[in-house]
């Protein structure tokens, strides 16, 4: 997700688990609440984030769509959906 909306939320005192293909931890050092876990998102097994609290999506285009409409899969999920894509989960 973005890096200023990353910080914000870990200034804010939330845990953020940041998955990314190309991310350059730098960014967030000195963010003792901030993960980032290198890789491709739809190679992670969703399932096993069942737990947390708040799911925030900006990827963008089709591969934002795409994993929001896989997030949506399960109902207990809350999602933020900043993937900034013509597709809502119900299309």
């Amino acid at each position: 997700m973005g890096s200023f909306v990353a910080r914000k939320l870990a200034e804010s005192g939330f845990n953020v688990y940041i998955y990314d293909i190309e991310a350059k931890n730098s960014i967030f050092q000195g963010y003792a609440n901030i993960t980032v876990h290198v890789g491709d998102i739809f190679d992670y097994d969703l399932e096993a984030l069942d737990n947390e609290a708040i799911f925030v999506n900006m990827l963008p285009g089709q591969t934002g769509h795409n994993l929001t409409k896989r997030l949506a899969s399960a109902e207990s999920r809350q999602i933020v959906d900043l993937s900034f894509s013509e597709k809502t989960p119900d299309t």
